[in-house]
């Protein structure tokens, strides 16, 4: 073995990501187009300042899974109400502040070939994080008149994310049996963010979305 100056102890795990509910705003958009005109756009939002605000449970990494496959374990302190025993340990969220979230993909169906592809979840996704859509009358009937967003419509919202933990399974290609699986943090939906006075927040300018995206690189506090 080579020696190292390096030194390691328990206190120097790093906390994990957690599920929880965290104010951010979209900073990128992505998106892929198929042949039929179907296409899925990829957000992702990054944390504000304000998400350390929360309080949240200390995991760390565990290559022994959780209960719910989780490969990570709880961060346990003496609990002083009970001599003798021990609790998580709770921390404020400051590892999630500036922390980028990026979901698994809303679908918009241009041309559905399956009973289940709808743009349900695309117009109730798109809604919560401040897109506004047409509407117009068809027999009487409002209805909503669907667009694909760009990068303008949505870039710089303020938005609530929800995030937690949702199976995923790797398939084989022709048998289709399951071949890995694992759980995954993602994000479960988006709300709009309101002040404490109930108003949504301002939505940032593309100067001061710049501007905080490159935060790290130039060491500045954005303006917000």
């Amino acid at each position: 073995m080579r020696e190292s100056n390096q030194k390691f102890s328990d206190d120097e795990r790093r906390v994990l990501r957690v599920e929880g509910q965290f104010p951010g705003y979209i900073s990128s958009l992505n998106s892929k187009e198929f042949d039929d005109g179907n296409e899925v756009f990829n957000i992702e939002t990054k944390l504000a300042k304000d998400a350390a605000d929360a309080i949240v449970p200390a995991f760390v990494y565990s290559e022994i899974h959780d209960k719910d496959g989780i490969a990570r374990a709880p961060v346990m302190i003496p609990d002083p109400d009970n001599p003798g025993q021990e609790k998580q340990k709770l921390i404020k969220a400051n590892h999630m502040a500036g922390q980028v979230i990026r979901d698994n993909g809303t679908w918009f169906y241009e041309n559905a070939s399956k009973e289940w592809q709808t743009n349900e979840k695309y117009a109730d996704r798109m809604t919560a994080i401040g897109v506004e859509f047409g509407v117009t009358q068809i027999d009487g009937k409002p209805m909503t008149v669907l667009g694909k967003i760009d990068a303008e419509d949505v870039l710089g919202l303020p938005v609530i994310v929800t995030l937690g933990w949702r199976k995923w399974e790797q398939k084989d290609k022709v048998t289709k049996e399951v071949i890995k699986s694992g759980m995954a943090l993602t994000v479960l939906e988006y709300q709009q963010w309101n002040n404490d006075d109930g108003e949504p927040m301002p939505r940032l300018t593309k100067k001061q979305l710049e501007d905080w995206l490159n935060e790290d690189e130039n060491g500045e506090t954005p303006p917000f």
